[in-house]
C-alpha cells in the first residue's frame, strides 16, 4: 500500500509526461544501483566471515571435547535427548559433581554439559541439530565443522538483514543515494557482532549464529509481509516459525515475541480503521501471527520438560561448568547496572600494535556482586557509533516517515533494549558473542534514522552526512579489528606467518603516534609468573598494571618508541609469593634491553628502572636473579604494581648495578 502510494505520487508529479518518465527512470536507476551496492557489501562480508571461520581453526585445535550438536543430532537418531556418550561413573558418583573443584578433571572432556540424572545434555537450543547438523548428516555430505556452521548461519542472517534494510528504503526512503545505503548495508555486516562469533569454533557461537539467522529471517518475514502495502499471511506466519526457530536456539530471544504482539496490534487497527488488505478477523489474524511462534516455544518448553521434568530449565543449574550452578545466583537485579554497561557503552581499547582495536578485560564503573564474572564484552555503542544518530530521531523521523514504519523502529529498539535486559538478568557476567542477539535491531533503525535526516540547509545536510560516514568507518575498522583477535587471539598461531606479515606492515603507525606522544608506550607484557592487568580505554598500552609478579622465568615487556633514548621503567615492588624461596641471599632484578643485560639489587618501594631504548618496536625482559640459587622459573619472587615509562630524570635510583 505505502509502495503503491510512492509511485502513484511519482505519476502525479506535475509536468510534462516525458519528465514524469525520466524521474521514474532515475528512481529505478537509483534503485538498481543500490541494489548493487547491498550485493557488493554481502559478497565482501561473506569472504570476510568465510576467512575469518577458516583461520580460527578447527575446535579440536582448542578444546578436548567434540562438536556437541553433532552429538546431539546422533542423539536424536536413535530417539534419545541426551548425547550418545554416557557420564563417566566417577563424575556420577561424587558426593557434589557440580562442585568445579571435584569435576575439574571431567570438564576437559565434558565442559559446561548439564549432568541430569546420569545423562549428559545440552543447555544450548536445537535449532542447529534440528536444521542444520541432522539434515547434514541424512543427506550424507560428511562432517559438519562448527566453523562452517556458523559461517552458514551468519550468511544467511546478513543476507535477511540486508534484505529488510533494502526493502524499507525502496519503501519509504526512494530517493536515497546508493552510497548511503551502502555504507549502512556496511555498518550492519561488521557492527552487528557476527564477524567477532566467526573468529570462534565453539558451540556457543554456534547457538548465537542461529538465533541471529532467524531471527533476521523472522524481521524481513515480517516487514515485507505487513509494511509494504499489503498484507501476506503466508509470509507472517513463516516469519513467526522462524522467530520460534530463534528462541529455540537462545531462549533469551523470546523477547522477539514483542514484535509479533506489534504487529497484531498493527493489524487490528487496520482492520478498526476499514482499510482494505487487513488479515481478518482478530482470531483470524492471531492465528497467523503468533500460532506458529507458540507452537515452536511449546515444543521447546515439552522438550526441556521431556529432559529436566521442567518447562522452564534449560540444563543452567545442571551445568559443568567452573562454577557451582546450584549455588550461583541467577536473575538477579544487581546484575543489571553492570550488563548495561558493558553491553551499550563499554568503551574499546586503542592500541599501538595490529589491529590496533581490541576489547579490553571488563572494568565496572560500580561495584559488582560477588557472583559476577563477565568475560570482554564491548559496549555496541562503542562498537558502532553510528547508533547515536538514534539521538536525532525525533528530528529525522518526525516528516519523512510514516507512522507505521517509526512505530516498528521504536519496537525494535525497544526489543532490543529488553533482549539486553533479559541477557543481564539470565547470565551473571556475559560476553562480547550475546551481542549479536540484539545489535541488527538497534543497528537498523539507527541507519534509517541517518538516512531520513537531512536538515534544510546544505551546510547541515554535509555536516550530518560526513559525520555519519566517519562514525559508520569507523564501526566497520572496529568490527573488523576485534574479530582478529577473538577472545584468545587464536589466529597469531593458526596462521602466524600472516599475522606476522600484518604487524610488520602497520608498524609505522605505532611510529608515527609515539612520535606524536613523544614519549614511548608498554604496549604489552607477556608473562608467565602471572598478571592481573588494567588494559584501560583511555591509553594506547596495557594501561595501570595492577598486579604481576616477577619469577626467574623472564616478562617480555614490548615497548614502541619515537626515538632513541634513556627511559625510567617506574614501579612499586614488593615481596611475592614464593619470596622466601631466595633465603637469604641477596635478589637481583636483571633488565635487558636494546643496549646490553643489567642488574639491580632490589629494596621494598618505588623504584625507576633504566630502560634503554631505540625509535619503533622494543623488547625488553625483565626477571628475578638470585645469585647462588637455581629457581624454579614458575617461583614468583617478586611482585610489582603501577608500572608506568617516565623520561629519564638523572635522578638517583634505589637500585645499584651488580
Amino acid at each position: 500500500m505505502v509502495l503503491s502510494e510512492l509511485l502513484e505520487a511519482v505519476r502525479a508529479t506535475p509536468g510534462s509526461a516525458p519528465m514524469r518518465r525520466r524521474a521514474g527512470a532515475s528512481l529505478t536507476r537509483v534503485a538498481n544501483a543500490r541494489r548493487i551496492g547491498l550485493l557488493a557489501v554481502f559478497l565482501f562480508a561473506s569472504l570476510f566471515y568465510a576467512w575469518t571461520a577458516a583461520s580460527a581453526g578447527d575446535r579440536a585445535e582448542f578444546f578436548a571435547y567434540p562438536d556437541y550438536y553433532a552429538q546431539l543430532s546422533e542423539g536424536f537418531l536413535h530417539g534419545e535427548l541426551s548425547i550418545p556418550t554416557p557420564a563417566p561413573k566417577g563424575l556420577v558418583n561424587l558426593a557434589n559433581p557440580y562442585n568445579p573443584v571435584a569435576n575439574a578433571k571431567y570438564r576437559v572432556n565434558f565442559g559446561d554439559l548439564a549432568l541430569y540424572h546420569g545423562h549428559l545434555y545440552l543447555d544450548w537450543g536445537p535449532t542447529p541439530a534440528i536444521t542444520l547438523y541432522l539434515p547434514w548428516h541424512l543427506l550424507h555430505l560428511g562432517t559438519l565443522s562448527g566453523n562452517l556452521a556458523i559461517w552458514i548461519y551468519s550468511v544467511v542472517g546478513l543476507a535477511a538483514a540486508l534484505a529488510l534494510l533494502y526493502a524499507l528504503v525502496e519503501a519509504f526512503l526512494p530517493k536515497t543515494r546508493a552510497i548511503w545505503v551502502v555504507l549502512i548495508g556496511a555498518a550492519v555486516a561488521f557492527g552487528n557482532g557476527v564477524p567477532f562469533i566467526d573468529r570462534e569454533p565453539d558451540i556457543y557461537e554456534v547457538a548465537v549464529a542461529a538465533g541471529y539467522c532467524f531471527s533476521m529471517l523472522g524481521c524481513y518475514l515480517l516487514a515485507t509481509g505487513c509494511l509494504l502495502g499489503r498484507w501476506r499471511p503466508k509470509r507472517l506466519a513463516l516469519g513467526s516459525f522462524c522467530l520460534g526457530l530463534a528462541v529455540a536456539a537462545r531462549q533469551d530471544l523470546l523477547v522477539l515475541g514483542l514484535l509479533l504482539a506489534g504487529a497484531l496490534v498493527f493489524a487490528w487497527r487496520k482492520r478498526h480503521a476499514g482499510e482494505q488488505g487487513s488479515l481478518g478477523t482478530p482470531l483470524r489474524a492471531a492465528m497467523i501471527l503468533l500460532a506458529p511462534f507458540v507452537a515452536v516455544a511449546a515444543l521447546l518448553a515439552i522438550y526441556d520438560f521431556a529432559r529436566f521434568g521442567s518447562f522452564t530449565q534449560i540444563g543452567a543449574s545442571y551445568q559443568l561448568a567452573g562454577f557451582n550452578p546450584r549455588s550461583t545466583p541467577y536473575y538477579q537485579l544487581s546484575y543489571l547496572a553492570p550488563s548495561w554497561y558493558f553491553y551499550l557503552v563499554s568503551p574499546l581499547h586503542w592500541s599501538l600494535t595490529f589491529p590496533f582495536i581490541s576489547i579490553p578485560q571488563p572494568i565496572a564503573p560500580i561495584g559488582v556482586p560477588p557472583a559476577y564474572a563477565p568475560e570482554i564484552i564491548g559496549g555496541i555503542f562503542s562498537q558502532s557509533p553510528i547508533l547515536l544518530s538514534l539521538l536525532a530521531a525525533p528530528l529525522a523521523l518526525r516528516r519523512r516517515l510514516p507512522s507505521a514504519l517509526r512505530t516498528a523502529m521504536w519496537l525494535s529498539l525497544t526489543t532490543g533494549f529488553v533482549i539486553v535486559t533479559a541477557i543481564a538478568l539470565s547470565i551473571p557476567g556475559g560476553s562480547e558473542r550475546y551481542v549479536v542477539d540484539f545489535a541488527t535491531l538497534f543497528l537498523i533503525p539507527a541507519g534509517l534514522c541517518w538516512l531520513a535526516w537531512t536538515p534544510r540547509r546544505r551546510l547541515w545536510r554535509i555536516v550530518v552526512r560526513g559525520a555519519g560516514t566517519l562514525l559508520i568507518c569507523y564501526g566497520v575498522v572496529a568490527g573488523i579489528a576485534v574479530s582478529i583477535t577473538g577472545y584468545y587471539d587464536q589466529i597469531t598461531f593458526t596462521q602466524p606467518g600472516l599475522y606476522q606479515d600484518l604487524t610488520s606492515a602497520t608498524n609505522g603507525v605505532g611510529d608515527l603516534i609515539t612520535s606524536l606522544l613523544g614519549h614511548p608506550v608498554l604496549t604489552a607484557i607477556d608473562t608467565s609468573a602471572g598478571i592481573t592487568d588494567q588494559t584501560s580505554w583511555d591509553s594506547f598500552g596495557v594501561g595501570d598494571v595492577i598486579y604481576m609478579n616477577i619469577s626467574g622465568n623472564p616478562a617480555n615487556l614490548e615497548v614502541v618508541s619515537p626515538g632513541r633514548g634513556t627511559y625510567d621503567l617506574t614501579m612499586s615492588v614488593g615481596p611475592g609469593p614464593q619470596y622466601s624461596a631466595a633465603g637469604n641471599s641477596p635478589i637481583y632484578l636483571e633488565v635487558r634491553d636494546a643496549s646490553g643485560t643489567y642488574r639491580f639489587r632490589y629494596h621494598n618501594g618505588t623504584v625507576n628502572l633504566p630502560l634503554r631504548l631505540r625509535g619503533g618496536d622494543n623488547h625488553a625482559l625483565l626477571s628475578v636473579v638470585v645469585p647462588g640459587r637455581n629457581l624454579p622459573s614458575s617461583d614468583s619472587i617478586l611482585s610489582c604494581s603501577g608500572l608506568r615509562l617516565d623520561n629519564a630524570k638523572g635522578s638517583p635510583r634505589p637500585f645499584y648495578s651488580h
